[in-house]
């Protein structure tokens, strides 16, 4: 069992507020706390010392947050688990850094720093899970290094390189199970000074956000922890990404190359017409020599679909039998692709 899923057993069956919640999940991360029931009765000391619950597992709204007690909520932690807090004042700034997230969350952009405390942006390796104004999720993930003497051209002139490794819709499960979302993957491709005035614009401007300050908090904060946002710009009224799923029986019926019950894996042959003229394959190929692009008509190309167990296909790749690129193409690529296989096979 992953710390993630010890967390969603501990949690099961309670209506427990994010905020508390995210820093429970801190302090057991932080502090090695592994116990199934630990999780859900730190959640309801935090709750009873701040004045946000009863203590036997109800919990009210933060309009009545009071944070006189919050030493006296750390001592109580101590107390309980002697043998692996050992520093109160860690403790307390997991805390307290909790409910500030919460009360920035709509104008702020939040980072976990999961790297070295250092650059001016606070880490040079931070990440997030952002709502934008539309209301989808995305999660994002940057890293910055220094320049040297064997940088690429693309990295000149600049002194501390940012860029983007990792961004994609995490509303979407086809998406989130590939880390990669075709209509954002041009944002992986950027380099810029890394700092806080760029990654603001970057964000607000490529992924449709509007947040007005950057802060990197390097203790306490987990993205992994929940999949909730860590901060939300989402305007008012905001319609929830409706997630289209496509099922494996839509082809039924239809021939294929390998059928893999168990593995929840098939390929299908597709035609060279076809697979010529999908853009990302169509600029691979026309990068090639001449004599490779003969020989590309004769091959022999197909498609893997992998689907999940209620049979909702999340993966597709396409490749050939010879020597050929193996590419993988997002859900937007899907519904052309169903329709090839189901007209050749």
């Amino acid at each position: 069992m992953n710390k993630q899923e010890f967390f969603n057993e501990a949690f099961e069956g309670y209506n427990v507020p994010t905020n508390i919640r995210n820093i429970s999940e801190s302090i057991c991360r932080e502090f090695n706390i592994n116990g199934i029931c630990d999780p859900m009765y730190i959640s309801n000391v935090i709750a009873v010392k701040l004045g946000l619950g009863d203590g036997c597992g109800n919990f009210s709204d933060n309009s009545k947050l009071n944070f006189d007690n919050v030493g006296k909520l750390a001592e109580r932690l101590k107390y309980s688990y002697g043998c692996n807090i050992n520093n109160l004042e860690l403790v307390i700034n997991i805390i307290t850094g909790g409910f500030t997230i919460m009360e920035k969350q709509k104008n702020t952009l939040i980072f976990e720093g999961a790297g070295s405390e250092i650059t001016s942006v606070g880490n040079c390796r931070i990440r997030t899970r952002i709502r934008n104004i539309e209301g989808r999720l995305i999660y994002l993930e940057i890293n910055g290094f220094q320049n040297t003497n064997k940088t690429p051209n693309y990295a000149k002139g600049l002194n501390t390189i940012g860029h983007v490794d990792c961004c994609f819709y995490a509303d979407h499960t086809w998406d989130t199970r590939n880390n990669s979302s075709s209509q954002l993957s041009h944002i992986t491709k950027k380099h810029f000074e890394y700092n806080k005035e760029n990654i603001l614009k970057i964000v607000n401007e490529d992924l449709y956000c509007n947040f007005n300050s950057l802060e990197v908090v390097n203790k306490g904060l987990h993205v992994y922890s929940t999949e909730d946002p860590l901060c939300d710009c989402a305007k008012e009224g905001y319609t929830p990404f409706k997630e289209v799923k496509v099922n494996i029986n839509i082809l039924k019926g239809v021939q294929s190359q390998q059928y893999y019950e168990s593995s929840h894996l098939a390929r299908y042959a597709l035609p060279y017409e076809f697979v010529k003229e999908i853009p990302s394959l169509k600029n691979w190929m026309q990068e090639r020599t001449k004599k490779e692009q003969e020989d590309f008509k004769k091959y022999n190309y197909y498609t893997t679909l992998v689907w999940d167990k209620d049979g909702n296909i999340y993966s597709m790749e396409i490749s050939a039998r010879q020597n050929f690129v193996c590419m993988s193409f997002g859900f937007e690529q899907l519904e052309s692709v169903i329709k090839a296989i189901k007209e050749y096979n």
